[in-house]
């Protein structure tokens, strides 16, 4: 990502399963970037959120332009907890100044 000032967006996981209807503490949650390099290692709380983490993103100017640059940056995240099937690469957009909540759904791995 190249950019013409150093703009951050952020980004918190919502790790639940059932729906969406139990959150999952635990869960540990790799946050990289798109040539794979990893930014941040972060694992759930009891709420089944990790920590809010700064990510490099365009600057939201940029956006109006057109011709421009995408108006966000793209991270990939990865969530693997034993006894549930994993969530490998999952394209998160992150946008300038904005606070997103990405959730993921835990589904039970099937047993035998």
């Amino acid at each position: 990502m190249n950019h013409t000032s150093p703009s951050k967006g952020y980004l918190r996981i919502s790790a639940t399963t059932a729906g969406g209807a139990l959150p999952v503490q635990g869960v540990p949650v790799q946050i990289r970037d798109e040539t794979g390099n990893i930014l941040h290692v972060l694992r759930t709380g009891e709420s089944g959120l990790t920590p809010t983490v700064e990510l490099s993103a365009p600057p939201a100017a940029e956006s109006l332009t057109p011709g421009g640059e995408v108006p966000y940056a793209l991270y990939l995240v990865t969530a693997e907890l034993s006894g549930y099937q994993p969530v490998r690469e999952l394209a998160v957009p992150v946008f300038d100044g904005i606070t997103s909540l990405q959730p993921i759904t835990l589904v039970p791995a099937q047993i035998g």
